[in-house]
């Protein structure tokens, strides 16, 4: 197995957002290449999993050099321990974090509901997924894990508090992972909050709703504005919100690619995904002892696959899911 990983380490979110490709685009690439392929991509990381050589994917990868020269490629027992730190939330900008085992494990389903994945990487990726839940179950690596969802909400409710505001929260996107966990986080908090829907679409939950075309025309009741939508586009553009923003709102861009406008920043306050990196230093440094006690379950694990793998041949038949999911 190889892996292209492109991190929060080695470029910041504008660079990070041109490595990314929709559900057609992966199913695209699998097409032209041999053997499996999952990818992985999350407001951190943008990483592709795969057997083929590296020139071939490269050569149908959409991507310039710029990109290249920033990625890491890792090879063999290099890559499968790679997967297991990130799965183990050990690559993560919050050191030790839930959301990325979930996030891992919805990309390699995708990919094995579409017939993309192979028997190898199966086998791989479901002893990531049971490295992670014993490193969660026996060290305290994650007891107090910062996701991004509770750091996003704290920072509206910061502002808030700070500007002694009243609290109107929009949040655009919340019918996505990361988006629904931000809502219950708000809600906890005891703010208003209003969510974008597209027509047709039924929360069913208590917040309240307005149109996602009508989200320009509402822009200035809210305080903070939230975005963590999957849109390859910009939802805020300058040119539609600047006769509505002011300078005591906040917009909290969570999204890869952005959501915002920069030009906001001109009247507004804006804060994206890189902002955390300062944040989520603090909560790592607690962690260090748990650190040292999930490398070493990370490397007997990896150790345990090397072993499975070498009884396998590479058509072996697995099974799909395994109790590790």
């Amino acid at each position: 197995m190889y892996c292209l990983s492109l991190d929060y380490k080695r470029a910041d979110g504008s660079l990070r957002s041109r490595f990314t490709l929709t559900k057609s685009g992966i199913l695209a690439l699998a097409d032209k290449i041999d053997g499996g392929l999952v990818a992985l991509f999350t407001c951190n990381r943008s990483e592709l999993y795969f057997e083929c050589r590296p020139q071939e994917i490269l050569r149908h990868l959409p991507v310039g050099e710029e990109i290249l020269s920033k990625s890491v490629f890792y090879k063999e027992d290099a890559a499968v321990l790679h997967l297991l730190r990130v799965v183990c939330g050990l690559e993560s900008m919050l050191l030790g974090e839930d959301d990325i085992a979930r996030q891992v494990k919805k990309a390699y389903l995708f990919s094995l509901e579409q017939h993309i994945s192979s028997g190898r990487l199966n086998l791989i990726f479901q002893n990531a997924f049971k490295c992670a839940k014993k490193v969660k179950s026996e060290t305290k690596l994650s007891k107090s894990a910062t996701s991004y969802a509770t750091l996003s909400a704290k920072c509206a409710k910061d502002f808030i508090e700070k500007k002694q505001l009243a609290g109107k929260i929009l949040l655009v996107g919340v019918t996505g992972d990361l988006g629904s966990v931000i809502a219950k986080n708000i809600v906890s908090y005891g703010y208003d909050l209003t969510v974008t829907l597209r027509s047709g679409r039924n929360m069913g939950t208590d917040y309240k709703t307005i149109a996602y075309k009508g989200r320009y025309a509402a822009l200035g009741a809210f305080d903070v504005i939230i975005t963590a939508s999957a849109s390859p586009h910009i939802i805020f553009d300058w040119a539609c919100c600047k006769n509505s923003i002011r300078p005591n709102q906040l917009f909290i861009d969570m999204s890869v690619p952005f959501d915002v406008d920069r030009k906001i920043c001109a009247v507004s306050s804006l804060v994206d995904v890189d902002y955390f990196k300062a944040l989520s230093s603090q909560n790592n440094t607690a962690k260090q002892n748990a650190l040292k006690e999930a490398e070493v379950i990370i490397h007997a694990q990896l150790l345990e696959i090397k072993s499975i793998l070498a009884k396998h041949s590479e058509g072996c038949q697995l099974a799909i899911l395994s109790n590790a999911m």
